[in-house]
């Protein structure tokens, strides 16, 4: 663990009520879960008892306890559901943290769906960021080609499409269309003051952190078995 990271406390997601994967943060990835493989990479950034675990399953503390023991968040059925949001999940851990008198101005939230990560790499992006005057900074990757949002296009129940943009064709050539990027889920790292007082994650000074190390979100079991395709070879 770097020295020096003790105003910053590190939130992990996780949800039991996955529909795609059931109990998805705990489904083991070549020999570890996904809970158990944040956690690593968690104890990399910070000492355990500045770690915060929210859930809303006791079964998911109780797999990660003979080895771990954060700080334990029991998730309210509020913060629970398909539609809660990130932002409110993590004020809420936030909120819980201060009350027990822990008064961190930064956190790093890590989700268990994206569990390789690179943590040297992470620790010197905490670093940046701590002398910057940014609110948020987040993990991105360039999009695949073929997903830019100019090849995409709507579809109605009659299975009738429509193009999002004109000129369809002009953008099925790769080089005429522009780059885009998604949310990687390798981290999130931000200003306590921000997240406690912002109603958007994104609404404020934010920046995005091109993640050129390999990582995957794991939201099917497609995406499971190429995780553990990928880890077999690095191995």
């Amino acid at each position: 663990m770097p020295e020096g990271q003790e105003d910053l406390c590190v939130i992990i997601p996780a949800r039991s009520g996955s529909k795609g994967i059931p109990d998805k943060n705990i489904r083991e990835l070549c020999g570890k879960s996904l809970l158990h493989r944040t956690l690593e990479s968690a104890v990399e950034i910070t000492n355990l008892r500045n770690i915060c675990l929210s859930t809303d399953s006791e079964k998911y503390f109780t797999h990660i306890k003979d080895k771990y023991l954060p700080i334990f968040l029991k998730r309210s059925k509020e913060l629970s559901g398909d539609k809660s949001l990130a932002i409110d999940v993590w004020k809420d851990a936030i909120s819980y943290l201060n009350l027990l008198n822990n008064n961190y101005r930064y956190s790093v939230f890590l989700e268990p769906t994206s569990p390789i990560r690179n943590t040297d790499w992470i620790n010197q992006i905490i670093k940046e960021f701590k002398s910057s005057n940014y609110d948020l900074w987040m993990s991105i990757k360039e999009t695949d080609t073929k997903y830019r949002l100019e090849k995409q296009f709507t579809i109605n129940d009659n299975g009738v499409i429509k193009n999002l943009f004109k000129n369809n064709d002009k953008y099925s050539i790769r080089q005429n269309s522009k780059k885009t990027y998604h949310k990687d889920g390798a981290f999130y790292i931000a200003r306590n003051e921000y997240i406690l007082n912002t109603n958007f994650l994104l609404d404020g000074k934010i920046k995005g952190i091109i993640n050129n190390y390999k990582s995957i979100n794991i939201d099917t079991f497609e995406d499971l078995d190429y995780a553990k395709y990928f880890l077999s070879k690095s191995s």
